[in-house]
C-alpha cells in the first residue's frame, strides 16, 4: 500500500512538470570563445535558465540526446563534444576526422547509429554525406544530384532524409530513402521549390508536417501528400527551429534583434521571448517532458493497481 502511495505522489510530482520545454539555443556570439555558448530558456514561460559551453570554433549544429541528458555540439573546427545539458559538464570529445570539405549542418538519425553532413553554400557538394555516430568510423553518401547544393536537412525516420539544396539553379528539396546501416540512401523523389533560405528544419511526427524557417515566411511540407505550404510573417527574418509539445518554436529577427517565438501545430503565434539575448544563433533543440497525456496514462494505471491491491487485501 505505501510503495503504491509513493509512486502516485512520484507521479503528481512528475505531472506537475509535465508540460516542461527545455528550449537550448546555441549562440555564436560575437565569434569569441567566450560568447560562444548554449542559452537555455523555460518554453513555457521564456524564464532563462542560463547558459554552458565557450567554444573554439563557431557552432554550426546540434543533437539532442534526451535519454541520456546529452547535448552534442559541433562546431566547424571539426569537434564534437557531448555535455550534460541539465548541468553543463563536458561528458566527452569525440574523433571526428569526416573530411576538410566546409559543412553547414550535420543531422544525426533518430536512432543516433548515424548522422548526415550537409556541405557548405558553394562548397559544390551535390550529395549529403554520411558516417558513423557518434565516432567518424563508417562513411558513405547518398544519391547524387548534379548542380545540387544541399545545405540543410531532417530525418522524418530512422529511413527517410529529406535534404535541402540552395543553388541558383536548384532550389530543391530530395526525399530520400535510407539503408539499414543509415550510411546510404537512394533518391525517392526531388522537386523545385522556392525556399531561398538554408536553416535547420523540424519534423512535428504527429501532424506529419515540416517546418522549416525562411524569410518572411515559415515554409511546411506534408511528406505524406508530398506538397509544400506556408505561413507569412510579415518583416520577420525566421532561422532555425525545434519542437514544442504542441506546435514548434523559432528564432525570429525583428530589426536586427533575435527573440525566442513559439507557435502552436497550426501556427498561431503562442509567445515571444529571450529578446536581444541571443546574438548569432546556429542551432535549436527542445527537452521535451513526458506528454501530459502520457502521465494521465500512467495516473490511471495507478489507481487501477492500487484498485486491485485493495481487493486482494
Amino acid at each position: 500500500m505505501r510503495s503504491v502511495l509513493a509512486l502516485c505522489l512520484t507521479a503528481a510530482g512528475v505531472a506537475a512538470q509535465a508540460s516542461f520545454e527545455l528550449v537550448m539555443v546555441a549562440d555564436n556570439g560575437n565569434g569569441t570563445f567566450a560568447s560562444r555558448k548554449i542559452h537555455r530558456f523555460d518554453g513555457d514561460n521564456g524564464v532563462y535558465l542560463g547558459s554552458f559551453g565557450g567554444f573554439g570554433g563557431n557552432i554550426i549544429g546540434t543533437h539532442l540526446n534526451q535519454t541520456t541528458n546529452s547535448l552534442f555540439v559541433y562546431t566547424n573546427d571539426f569537434r564534437l563534444a557531448e555535455y550534460d545539458y541539465n548541468t553543463g559538464a563536458l561528458k566527452r570529445a569525440y574523433n571526428t576526422d569526416i573530411g576538410n570539405t566546409a559543412y553547414s549542418m550535420v543531422v544525426v538519425r533518430p536512432n543516433g547509429t548515424s548522422a548526415v553532413r550537409l556541405a557548405g553554400y558553394g562548397a559544390g557538394v551535390n550529395t549529403p554525406l554520411a558516417y558513423s555516430f557518434p565516432n567518424a568510423g563508417g562513411t558513405g553518401s547518398f544519391s547524387a544530384l548534379p548542380g545540387y547544393t544541399f545545405e540543410s536537412g531532417v530525418w522524418l525516420d530512422n529511413n527517410r532524409f529529406l535534404a535541402y539544396s540552395i543553388s541558383s539553379l536548384n532550389e530543391s528539396v530530395a526525399l530520400y530513402s535510407v539503408s539499414p546501416s543509415g550510411l546510404s540512401g537512394t533518391l525517392s523523389s526531388s522537386f523545385l521549390v522556392d525556399i531561398n533560405a538554408p536553416s535547420q528544419m523540424t519534423y512535428m511526427s504527429a501532424i506529419d508536417t515540416v517546418v522549416h524557417p525562411a524569410p518572411e515566411r515559415l515554409l511546411t511540407y506534408f511528406p505524406s501528400q508530398s506538397t509544400w505550404g506556408f505561413v507569412a510573417t510579415p518583416g520577420v527574418e525566421n532561422r532555425h527551429s525545434s519542437r514544442a509539445h504542441d506546435g514548434f518554436f523559432t528564432m525570429a529577427n525583428r530589426g536586427g534583434a533575435w527573440s525566442l517565438d513559439k507557435y502552436d501545430s497550426t501556427f498561431g503565434q503562442r509567445g515571444q521571448f529571450a529578446a536581444g539575448m541571443v546574438l548569432n544563433p546556429a542551432s535549436m533543440q527542445t527537452v521535451l517532458a513526458p506528454e501530459p497525456g502520457t502521465m494521465l496514462a500512467l495516473g490511471a494505471g495507478l489507481v487501477a493497481l492500487l484498485r486491485r491491491r485493495r481487493r486482494e487485501q
